[in-house]
């Protein structure tokens, strides 16, 4: 699994670590350093103060890969 890309969607999960992965959209404009808690998009880093447990696409995706709820 670390070191293999997988596709969800419209996104590219590339997990580095047991706990980390480069979350890249497809048409590879931007690349995310994502954890399964938090992630480096703009739309986390708003929402996470204002709505507890929220959990972008990003974050989602990566959980996913890994078997996570």
């Amino acid at each position: 699994m670390i070191g293999t890309p997988h596709l969800v969607n419209d996104l590219v999960v590339y997990p580095v670590s047991p706990r980390l992965a480069y979350v890249v959209e497809r048409d590879c404009r931007i690349e995310l350093t994502t954890t399964p808690e938090s992630c480096t998009c703009c739309t986390f880093r708003f929402n996470f103060r204002h709505k507890p447990g929220f959990r972008c696409r990003h974050i989602a995706a990566l959980r996913q890969v890994l078997g996570l709820p």
